[in-house]
């Protein structure tokens, strides 16, 4: 396929399907399963899944999205699932990029009895870094990234430690997340506009949530393989709190064919 094409479907996946893949941030792993190292390869990987994500809004109802699977690098430029970044330095085993993301986080008022009043939480864009450390026992991912529209004003900083195991194809990760008051305060706090009798004013503070979880990827020769990802979030007291909220954890799983090109 001609690199013009690629780039082509890759815009059109992202922003076609920019609504739902909020929890798609995959697979380095997907590579592997062709027996290639990513800091090595060139190219793209497309292909169609199922997501299967929680609420933890009361009365809001679990999703289940078809969702576009991307995964592609060109010189210093990746896509990773949502996520598109550029490769500031030339060192395969330690490099800095510069990464955006969409944050697809948010609810409508009309989502739930409970949040009947509440003014709508929007999505945003975030900007920031991404730190990447490969070594022969683990692969370090730290990400911070800032809102940069102004719709939550904060930020986010996750880490996630992952280890490959049967040749690529079992990845277990485990990680935590800091999330600013701000952001904390936009997505799960109620003003003094919208309380009522039962959903009292909540601002809540900065807190740290827990990952765990695993990656998985099966060749099917050459050019397929059955990928999928599954994780495991803990929230924060400062989320948990929330009168809003009626859920301790979160849980994310997608699962789908992917096609390398």
């Amino acid at each position: 396929m001609k690199r013009s094409k690629i780039i082509f479907l890759i815009f059109f996946f992202i922003f076609s399907f920019q609504s739902i893949c909020h929890a798609v941030e995959l697979f380095e792993g997907v590579w592997r399963a062709f027996d290639l190292e990513v800091e090595e390869l060139e190219g793209v990987v497309l292909g169609f899944g199922v997501l299967y994500s929680t609420s933890v809004y009361e009365g809001v109802d679990d999703s289940v999205w078809a969702v576009p699977i991307i995964v592609g690098k060109y010189k210093r430029f990746y896509v990773d699932g949502s996520s598109l970044g550029y490769i500031l330095n030339d060192r395969k085993d330690f490099y800095l990029s510069l990464v955006a993301q969409p944050r697809f986080g948010g609810y409508d008022g009309d989502d739930s009895g409970i949040l009947a009043g509440m003014d709508d939480r929007k999505w945003s864009l975030e900007g920031g870094l991404r730190l990447t450390w490969n070594n022969d026992l683990f692969l370090l991912n730290i990400t911070g990234v800032n809102d940069l529209l102004s719709r939550y004003d904060g930020h986010e900083v996750k880490a996630i430690f992952s280890r490959d195991f049967l040749k690529g194809t079992f990845t277990p990760k485990v990680g935590v997340k800091w999330l600013s008051d701000n952001l904390v305060e936009y997505y799960y706090g109620v003003l003094g506009s919208e309380a009522t009798s039962a959903r009292p004013v909540y601002e809540g503070g900065s807190t740290v949530n827990f990952i765990a979880g695993f990656s998985v990827a099966f060749p099917l020769g050459d050019k397929w393989a059955i990928t999928g990802d599954f994780e495991y979030e803990t929230l924060g007291s400062e989320i948990e709190d929330s009168p809003i909220v009626d859920e301790s954890d979160d849980f994310t799983t997608v699962a789908g064919l992917v096609y390398r090109f």
